[in-house]
């Protein structure tokens, strides 16, 4: 039942790296022209498109009953496992 889940998941993880690569290369605003002698700035669509996989992506997890862990150390500046 969950391998559907996760195989959405991961399609909507890969569309929101292109959605980041998009906004690092493009901004949050483009040009447009519509060939009708109209150019402008408009709000980049992959900003609106981010926001809408990212809230899928966190209802998939709520739905398979997965929760980031609480007791995580950050890393700020050092490596907290000795191992890495």
């Amino acid at each position: 039942m969950f391998l559907d889940r996760i195989d959405s998941y991961l399609g909507y993880w890969d569309m929101e790296q292109a959605l980041v690569k998009d906004i690092n290369e493009r901004g949050f605003f483009t040009e447009y022209n519509n060939g009708g002698g109209q150019v402008g700035t408009k709000k980049n669509d992959s900003t609106i498109l981010l926001q809408k996989y990212t809230k899928q992506m966190l209802d998939t997890l709520q739905f398979m009953g997965l929760k980031p862990p609480t007791d995580v150390k950050k890393d700020v500046g050092g490596n907290d496992d000795p191992n890495l």
